[in-house]
């Protein structure tokens, strides 16, 4: 193996993060003719993936090696290879090795994640999540920890969908507003606001936190209070139905790949017009 391929492969404990993660957490059309070509075929005839790391493109062979890394720990059979074929088609872009990944199992988990991110950020926190409310980890309220984060001068900007998050009530947004929290409705319900040329179904899914540029959470978790139970709450009394609880799932990221989930971010606060964002020196290095 190449030198500098066993370095890449030393540097996070699971390193292949496709790039199509932050479409599939999206509701961008997806090109079905790449992809249904990419699951017919044979895994020995998919394209070669176009790997990327902190330092550019990988070398054939530095990506060969990582690949065959990767395949080294799936064992059993092609569906790996398979399976970042599919994403790099649905991507349309290279994929993006050297990132550090956690696994947040379950709503409390990922909350837990979220709200520590967000404390221990130094520029700018950048949200957009389907679902927007006024959720809480350990006590601590989201307002009250966004308010905070304004007043040492972080910029915080909140992407919201509009109909997802339709039940919130106005005094949430209405305090964060006044704190100098910026926020876009992704497109509006109101017929006065809305964006000539949209559907009312076109509605923004995602669900990405990005933190001065180097950690990004991304995955199923809403901030919602449904997710506040953790998965392993299931304690009950004797006759009684275990409590209900939502099971999602969120990955948390720091590494090159949180660039493009940045853009991501930035792209849609473009197209949805949002105010000017003061340089926050947006990108690493």
């Amino acid at each position: 193996m190449p030198h500098a391929a066993h370095s890449r492969l030393q540097s996070s404990r699971l390193l292949l993060t496709g790039l199509a993660l932050s479409a599939a957490v999206g509701c961008a059309p997806v090109p079905e003719a790449k992809v249904n070509q990419a699951i017919e075929q044979a895994a020995d005839e998919a394209e070669t993936p176009r790997l990327i790391g902190a330092r550019g493109p990988l070398t054939l062979a530095e990506g060969k090696a990582v690949l065959g890394w990767l395949q080294t720990e799936a064992r059993e059979s092609d569906v790996l290879a398979r399976h970042v074929a599919i994403e790099q088609a649905i991507a349309e872009t290279p994929l993006v090795v050297g990132n550090d990944t956690q696994l947040l199992r379950d709503g409390a988990q990922a909350f837990h994640a979220i709200f520590a991110a967000i404390r221990q950020a130094r520029k700018h926190v950048h949200l957009e999540y389907y679902i927007v409310q006024d959720v809480q980890d350990d006590g601590e309220h989201l307002s009250d920890l966004l308010t905070a984060k304004r007043q040492e001068g972080v910029q915080v900007a909140v992407i919201y969908d509009s109909y997802g998050s339709g039940s919130t009530p106005t005094q949430f947004f209405d305090r964060l507003k006044a704190a100098g929290v910026q926020f876009v409705s992704f497109n509006s319900l109101n017929p006065l606001e809305a964006r000539a040329g949209y559907s009312p179904n076109d509605r923004d899914h995602r669900k990405i936190l990005v933190v001065d540029g180097a950690l990004a959470i991304v995955g199923g978790v809403n901030l919602s209070t449904d997710y506040e139970s953790g998965s392993l709450a299931t304690s009950k009394k004797p006759g009684q139905a275990p409590p209900e609880y939502w099971r999602d799932t969120d990955l948390q990221i720091e590494g090159p790949v949180v660039a493009q989930l940045q853009k991501l971010f930035l792209d849609s606060w473009t197209q949805q017009k949002g105010p000017a964002l003061e340089d926050g020196d947006f990108f690493r290095p």
